[in-house]
Parts: structure tokens; C-alpha cells; sequence
């Protein structure tokens, strides 16, 4: 439903479909009841996008079954929706691994990558999450690295933000993909042949690193993630 600069989604499909909720829940249960999983994952980034289409359906739906299984959100869902309502019906359905996405607490990085969430959003839904009951380290939220011109500042103070919010900053790092809005600029500023050499565009290399983003820099950033204290590089 959105369109970030950085994503190929609407390269590789070309509408959004959503299934009936009591469907899914249907197909849960059958999974559980038959075979015996007791953990599902959703991959869906935009599952509590526009919420009362789907995904309140489906979590009333999976509490009212009862059912004794956990579900995980490894993928950095949208959370520009997320109300205490919502935020409660997660938590009683059972959800147990949450990832969302912010890609940067720096306001004009997000209006250039789609702006599908600024800091106000993501702070009053990281309040509503932490009142249904999520403690700050159930809540993990990816923020992007190696972006064309990034800075290694820029991603060190979206990382305190996260923090300072009560949530576990994950970095995930940024692999230009061609066809998407941000590949010419990818190209423009990456030190590899990109566009010519595929291999060129894997992630760990930090295909858009400069001056200001080393590598060395990065894994500096990686460990600011893992231990709070160390904030300097």
C-alpha cells in the first residue's frame, strides 16, 4: 500500500490483495489442530495496515478460538496504525515477536523514502504497544544503514532515538535494487560497478558506504545496538 524508495514490492506485484480474516483464521487452526504448530509468523509488512479491513478481524477471530500458539513478526511492519486497540488485540492474540520498520528518526530521510511514518507515530504507537503490555525489548525496529549519502551520525541518533522511545534498534542494512526510486542515486553514489555487476548490490557489503559511513563505522554502529553503553565510536 505504500511505496518506499528503497522496496521492490511493486516491482514483483502488482496490486494488494488481503484474504478473509476468518480464513486465515481457519487455516491457523487447521495447522495447529492436524499437524500441531504451536508458532506461525506473518511476513506481511503492511498486515496491520488500515486495520479494521483486516487485521482486527483476524485477531478477534484468533482470540475467540482460544487456541494455544504464539505468533511472530520477523518483517518490519508498518506501524503508522497502531492504536491502543489494536496494540491490545496484538498482545491477547498472542504475539510474541514484533518488528516494525522506522528506516531513520531523521525527518527528511523519511519524507525521501515514503514517508510512511514519522517520529510523532512512531512514538504514541510505541506507547500504546508498551500499555498492552510489551516490554521494550519485545519490541525491535529496524532502521536502515548504507542508504545513498547516509551518515553514520544520522544512524547513530536514530538508534538513541529508538532507545529513548522503549524499543531494541535492529540494524538492517541497505541493498540497492534496480527498478526502484532510489537505484540511479544507488548508482551515482556507490564506489562498486553496481549496475553492472549484481554481486555489487549484496547488502553485506554496504554497496553505497562513503566517507562518512565506513565499513568500520557500521560495525561500529552494530555494536552500538548490542550494548547501551557504548554510544561513541
Amino acid at each position: 500500500p505504500y511505496r518506499c524508495s528503497y522496496c521492490a514490492s511493486r516491482l514483483l506485484y502488482d496490486r494488494f490483495r488481503r484474504r478473509d480474516p476468518v480464513r486465515v483464521a481457519d487455516e491457523i487452526e487447521f495447522w495447529h489442530t492436524h499437524i500441531g504448530i504451536k508458532h506461525f509468523s506473518f511476513y506481511d509488512d503492511a498486515l496491520f495496515v488500515d486495520p479494521r479491513d483486516m487485521a482486527i478481524r483476524l485477531l478477534k477471530e484468533i482470540i475467540r478460538r482460544k487456541l494455544p500458539i504464539q505468533f511472530h513478526c520477523p518483517n518490519g511492519l508498518h506501524l503508522r496504525d497502531i492504536s491502543s486497540e489494536l496494540s491490545t488485540l496484538i498482545f491477547k492474540a498472542g504475539f510474541k515477536t514484533l518488528r516494525f520498520g522506522l528506516e531513520s528518526s531523521d525527518a527528511a530521510r523519511q519524507i525521501m523514502t515514503g514517508g510512511k511514518v514519522c517520529n510523532e507515530e512512531f512514538t504514541e504507537a510505541l506507547i500504546c504497544l508498551r500499555r498492552a503490555g510489551y516490554r521494550d525489548q519485545d519490541i525491535g525496529i529496524y532502521l536502515l544503514c548504507g542508504l545513498p549519502g547516509q551518515t553514520a551520525e544520522e544512524v547513530r541518533e536514530s538508534i538513541r532515538f529508538v532507545r529513548s522511545c522503549g524499543a531494541r534498534p535492529i540494524i538492517a542494512e541497505y541493498s540497492p535494487i534496480p527498478g526502484t526510486d532510489l537505484w540511479d542515486e544507488a548508482v551515482a553514489s556507490s564506489p562498486y560497478p553496481i549496475a553492472e555487476e549484481p554481486l555489487f548490490q549484496n547488502n553485506s557489503l554496504l554497496p553505497c558506504r562513503n566517507d562518512h559511513l565506513t565499513y568500520e563505522m557500521y560495525h561500529s554502529l552494530k555494536l552500538m545496538t548490542r550494548t547501551p553503553e557504548s554510544t561513541d565510536m
